[in-house]
């Protein structure tokens, strides 16, 4: 999902690569946030928000855990891990890398999509304003 591009920036005309600037925002955004957070999370009690994403339970477990909502391929990675072979139930370990590297991918498409909408509205606009 990584994305770059090439920039003619050497006097010998060789082609650099290098990443696009909101790559580089996501990336400081992501060491900012992970110095406020411990390396795993986990799942918040019911009726209350993570302190760290401000996700919902159910809205991590969307995230974490095989569903129909997910087509059984959760997008983040996490390890569901039980005290002992023969127990019941476990705990959801949440690396917390990947839940915000997943989050701020979100708004690096988000943005994308709504320039292209916006674009889109603009020129129906127009078509329907000059016919």
């Amino acid at each position: 999902m990584s994305r770059t591009s090439i920039e003619h920036t050497e006097g010998n005309g060789d082609p650099t690569i290098a990443p696009p600037p909101l790559q580089i925002q996501l990336e400081g955004e992501l060491e900012h946030v992970l110095k406020r957070c411990p390396p795993f999370l986990t799942l918040p009690k019911a009726l209350t928000r993570c302190p760290f994403s401000n996700l919902s339970r159910t809205g991590l477990v969307e995230l974490i855990a095989p569903g129909p909502r997910n087509n059984f391929k959760p997008p983040v990675k996490a390890i569901y891990k039980k005290a002992h072979k023969h127990a019941q139930r476990g705990q959801w370990l949440i690396p917390a890398e990947t839940l915000f590297r997943y989050l701020l991918g979100l708004t690096e498409d988000s943005t994308a999509t709504f320039m292209a909408t916006a674009k889109i509205r603009s020129d129906s606009q127009k078509t329907k304003a000059n016919p």
